[in-house]
């Protein structure tokens, strides 16, 4: 006969396993996706960045061909340095329209090749028709029009460069994502919550917009960092989000998610809530068992929030879900530390 407690350790160890598996198989198709798009931008800014630089050389040798003065020497460096400034996020529609439309009108009256989309390039570092005609004084019009056109080849290229070192960032922002959920050693951490949470939403991501979820973030930024075992603070933040993106897709009207953080005693209070359509009273109990499932026949295994409340258990906190007619919240409260009793492994807490 075999040791029962090596019978049930096993077990429990078979049990955790499975519960890992199940969130990482519910992570793999939108982590494709997350990934397959940065790639693609990549690739198609990498073919622009050839064309562009293809262009410049042409534009290059017109512009050696031109005895310049010091003065329009001054104007070209003048000119390159526009390129170099930071985009201006902080623009509205309406006024970065009639900026494009000012800056076309000057482009076109230059006989500059291209002129909206350099001017939108411009707007967005903060050109203004003003300072082109102040650069330009004392430049003879054909020194302007193929500096111009240089320009806007410069512009291009360094456009799409931005657009390659964010692609690259967004990699490698899913790369870290997936290493902290992969994390293998079980032991004790000392984790920022707010880092853990922002992990699951990175891998949640497209889950999230394919749903139209607006993410609302409330976090209080001074609350101290908190004791938990390997990755299991990010396996309960990405069952609980995908439980809220679930239910976003069947909402009627706000689509949103909102993630608060706060201190409560000696413990971690998060909360998250979504406008979907909720959940009966009578089920708010019942959908924490295991198999147990409200969704649509082959829309969920029942696993999801089973794998909540043993995280939760492990850990010697709470979990609650209160639903009304605006959606569902769902309260967990996390100790700061461990007790010193507590063993290692989820699976074993009910």
């Amino acid at each position: 006969m075999g040791d029962p407690a090596l019978d049930t350790r096993a077990g429990e160890t078979q049990t955790t396993q499975r519960e890992r598996m199940a969130t990482l198989g519910m992570l793999a198709a939108g982590l494709a996706h997350e990934l397959n798009n940065p790639a693609i931008a990549i690739g198609r800014s990498v073919d622009l960045l050839r064309e562009g630089i293809a262009q410049v050389d042409p534009i290059l040798r017109q512009i050696a061909s031109h005895p310049w003065t010091d003065e329009e020497l001054r104007f070209l460096a003048r000119l390159g340095a526009t390129t170099e400034r930071a985009a201006d996020a902080g623009i509205d529609i309406v006024e970065r329209t009639d900026r494009e439309e000012s800056l076309i009108a000057w482009l076109d009256g230059h006989d500059v090749p291209s002129s909206p989309e350099l001017a939108a390039a411009l707007v967005e570092r903060g050109v203004t028709p003003d300072e082109l005609a102040a650069l330009a004084r004392g430049c003879s019009p054909a020194v302007v029009g193929d500096a111009m056109a240089w320009l806007s080849r410069l512009t291009l290229i360094r456009q799409l460069l931005d657009d390659v070192a964010r692609s690259a960032a967004r990699i490698g922002e899913l790369v870290h994502a997936v290493k902290s959920q992969a994390y293998a050693d079980a032991s004790r951490r000392i984790v920022d919550v707010h880092e853990s949470i922002e992990s699951s939403l990175t891998l949640m991501g497209y889950k999230l917009r394919e749903a139209k979820a607006k993410i609302v973030r409330e976090y209080d930024r001074k609350l101290p960092r908190v004791e938990t075992y390997g990755t299991e603070l990010h396996q309960l933040w990405t069952n609980l989000l995908d439980n809220a993106a679930d239910a976003i897709g069947q909402a009627k009207g706000e689509r949103t998610v909102r993630v608060r953080t706060a201190m409560d005693g000696d413990a971690l209070r998060i909360e998250i809530r979504d406008t979907g359509p909720g959940i009966p009273a009578a089920l708010t109990e019942r959908i924490f068992e295991p198999h147990f499932t409200t969704k649509a026949a082959g829309k969920g295994t029942g696993l999801g929030l089973d794998i909540v409340k043993r995280i939760v258990a492990h850990h010697h906190g709470s979990v609650a879900c209160e639903s009304d007619g605006a959606g569902a919240r769902f309260v967990v409260r996390i100790p700061l530390v461990q007790p010193s009793a507590a063993t290692d492994g989820a699976s074993q807490s009910r």
